[in-house]
C-alpha cells in the first residue's frame, strides 16, 4: 500500500485553508478545503483531518458500514466543534482496509476511484449559489465501499485543484501517478509538490492539495 498528501498555499504569505494528510501505515488519505468565507476554516479543515485519520480510521477498520462511516465524521466534526458555522470545511477521504476501500466526501472538490473497469468520481455537492460549496458541519458525508481487490487507486483533489482538471482527462492523470508511484513514496510526493506548486494559477490565489492512495503497487 502507498498513500500520499500534498498541500500547498496559493499564497506563501497567509495561512493556508488547505489541510492534506496521510496516514503512517499508506492505509488513509485526506484532504480538506477550509471555506474562505468563514472566520477559522483553517481549523476545520485541520479538525476534519484529524478525525478521519484518527476515529474514522479506526472505525473503518472496525468493519463498519459505508453510511455508519459517514454518519461518524458528521456527527464528531459538529460535537468537536460544536457545530460553529464559522468552523467550516470541505472534507474528502480514502480509507484501505484488508478487504474494502472506503472513499467518501462532504462538500466539493474530486473524490475519484480507479477501477479495473475505468475511472468513478463520487458527486460533488455545492451550495444554493455556483460559487458556494456544501461544507461541515451542515453537510453530509457520502461515503462509498468497493471491495480492495477492485480498486487501482484512489485520487482526491480541492477545488483549487479539481475546477481546473479538464474534464475526462482524469483517469490517465492518476495512471500517470501510479506509474510514478513505482518509484516509491518520495519519488511521488516530490512531483505532486511539483506539479502543485508550478499550478497556472490564471489570478487565483486558491490553495491547492492533492492525496493519492494505492491499495497494491502494480
Amino acid at each position: 500500500m502507498l498513500a500520499v498528501a500534498v498541500s500547498v498555499p496559493g499564497r506563501p504569505d497567509r495561512v493556508s485553508d488547505d489541510c492534506a494528510d496521510a496516514s503512517p501505515e499508506g492505509d488513509a488519505i485526506t484532504v480538506a478545503d477550509g471555506v474562505g468565507s468563514a472566520l477559522r476554516g483553517s481549523l476545520g479543515s485541520r479538525t476534519a483531518v484529524a478525525l478521519v485519520l484518527g476515529e474514522v480510521r479506526d472505525a473503518a477498520h472496525a468493519g463498519v458500514s459505508p453510511g455508519a462511516l459517514g454518519e461518524l465524521l458528521t456527527r464528531r466534526y459538529r460535537e468537536v466543534t460544536h457545530a460553529d458555522r464559522h468552523v467550516a470545511t470541505t472534507c474528502l477521504f480514502a480509507l484501505a482496509t484488508d478487504d474494502v476501500v472506503y472513499v467518501g466526501q462532504a462538500g466539493d472538490g474530486l473524490a475519484g476511484v480507479l477501477l479495473e473497469e475505468g475511472w468513478l468520481a463520487l458527486a460533488s455537492h455545492r451550495g444554493e449559489w455556483a460559487n458556494q460549496t456544501d461544507a461541515l458541519p451542515r453537510a453530509s458525508v457520502q461515503c462509498r465501499a468497493w471491495t480492495r481487490g477492485d480498486v487501482r487507486a484512489v485520487f482526491l483533489a480541492t477545488d483549487g485543484v479539481s475546477d481546473d482538471l479538464v474534464p475526462g482527462c482524469e483517469a490517465e492523470l492518476v495512471r500517470a501517478l501510479v506509474t510514478i508511484a513505482r518509484d516509491g513514496q518520495a519519488a511521488l510526493h516530490a512531483r505532486l509538490h511539483a506539479w502543485l506548486s508550478a499550478w497556472p494559477t490564471r489570478g487565483s490565489v486558491d490553495d491547492r492539495s492533492v492525496a493519492l492512495l494505492i491499495p497494491r503497487i502494480p
